[in-house]
């Protein structure tokens, strides 16, 4: 009988904002200095938006969060 595969969690990694910014996919939430990003609630975070938000490839032309 084959063995049966675990599963695993990825423990999700947690970003810090760095910069106030007004997040546009998140119904305007703006999000403070030092706040928890995503925040509760709203976890569906896709990766592609969480590089945007660490990049200069955003609105604001800067990173707005931190990998803490």
């Amino acid at each position: 009988m084959p063995e049966a595969k675990k599963k695993t969690t990825a423990k999700k990694k947690t970003y810090v904002t760095v910069q106030a910014f007004r997040d546009l996919e998140d119904n305007e939430y703006i999000y403070q200095v030092g706040e928890v990003y995503p925040r509760n609630g709203n976890e569906s975070v896709k990766s592609e938006r969480v590089e945007k938000l660490l990049s200069k490839e955003n609105a604001q032309g800067k990173p707005v969060i931190k990998e803490a």
